[in-house]
């Protein structure tokens, strides 16, 4: 039985896979399987992605074309075989107690999302940041606090939430092909579909900034993703 699908967009990622993989292994809960999306990777991270493969059961390995890390992400969903959908990125990494904490919550009271701190890693310093709510919620109780979590740094993050996979696959909830803002969009669009909600009062994602990061490359189309994602949350 597999409680929780986490999900990984790989490319061009050698530096840092091996740190996040081992960060999976290292979770003290075993009902999960862990899916490597490899984008086309030219470096060794395809390699690496099926070494893991190869010795540990619970790690499963997709090769596909180039395509995003938004094509990579939908490819993983189509894959996954969870109650519950995380979406990690291949350069960050997570506290080993975040999957048995995680499933605490959600087995005396089942949620339709979860939300959690994270650490701001960064080459000056590491800063941990805590949503101002805590707790669950509703969609009426969540409403009349909705304005200070849209005004969170990590509203529009995937990767400090946990979804439901049914909520997801029976909407046909995806991520849009494009560079910029892409999850912002996805959060807003199952936001949407949503009546239980989470906030955990702790931090275990660590987001590490790097110079390669997206937010920091020039973007081309960054005005109309970023517009795309504007209309997503007027909606």
């Amino acid at each position: 039985m597999v409680d929780f699908s986490i999900i990984v967009p790989v490319y061009q990622a050698e530096r840092y896979l091996e740190r996040l993989i081992n960060s999976v292994l290292a979770q003290d809960y075993t009902r999960y399987e862990l899916i490597l999306i490899d984008d086309g990777s030219q470096d060794r991270s395809g390699e690496i992605c099926d070494a893991f493969s190869a010795r540990y059961p619970k790690i499963r390995t997709v090769h596909k074309n180039n395509g995003g890390v938004s094509s990579a992400r939908n490819e993983g969903i189509r894959n996954a075989k969870g109650q519950y959908i995380f979406f990690w990125d291949a350069d960050d990494y997570y506290d080993s107690t975040f999957l048995r904490d995680v499933f605490c919550v959600l087995e005396n009271n089942p949620q339709d999302i979860c939300v959690c701190g994270y650490y701001l890693e960064t080459k000056t310093g590491t800063e941990k940041i805590l949503s101002k709510l805590n707790g669950a919620y509703n969609r009426k109780t969540l409403s009349n606090v909705f304005s200070e979590f849209a005004k969170e740094s990590s509203f529009n993050s995937v990767c400090n939430k946990v979804f439901r996979a049914d909520i997801i696959k029976e909407n046909h909830i995806e991520f849009p092909q494009q560079k910029i803002a892409e999850d912002g969009i996805f959060v807003c669009r199952y936001l949407q579909k949503a009546d239980k909600f989470y906030f955990m009062n702790k931090a275990y994602y660590h987001y590490c900034q790097n110079d390669g990061s997206a937010v920091h490359k020039f973007c081309e189309t960054r005005w109309q993703d970023e517009n795309n994602y504007l209309k997503e949350r007027s909606a």
